[in-house]
């Protein structure tokens, strides 16, 4: 996003969460949210989108949480599954996907997906 010359004018940052304390102390997911649902969870993506969006005072935000893999850290979701959460002033929502394997493909599909779900509410 930020390779366009003048990305800076519509552009504000981003957060690499990957931990969940990261989530916690970076974009303000509850603890309790994440124990109660998993870090791998649309209730998780919906409040991730929600702390990026104000802290960085953006009209919208995407979140993504998700099981690239190869193992699950410990949480039964399944490697491939993946949230996108997207937030507005308008609306919110979280899709769901399961990409399958490998790690790599995981983490592509969810990059081009990502970038779909905003081209689509953009336009």
């Amino acid at each position: 996003m930020v390779s366009i010359e003048g990305s800076s004018a519509y552009y504000k940052g981003s957060f690499v969460t990957y931990s969940a304390e990261t989530k916690i102390n970076l974009l303000g997911v509850l603890p309790e949210t994440i124990q109660k649902y998993s870090v791998v969870s649309k209730e998780v993506a919906l409040e991730m989108a929600k702390g990026a969006k104000e802290r960085l005072q953006t009209n919208y935000a995407i979140a993504v949480t998700g099981n690239a893999g190869p193992t699950t850290d410990h949480n039964d979701k399944s490697v491939g599954l993946v949230y996108v959460a997207f937030v507005s002033d308008e609306k919110e929502f979280v899709e769901e996907f399961n990409f399958g394997e490998p790690r790599e493909k995981v983490i592509n599909k969810t990059v081009s997906k990502s970038l779909e779900i905003v081209y689509r509410e953009l336009i």
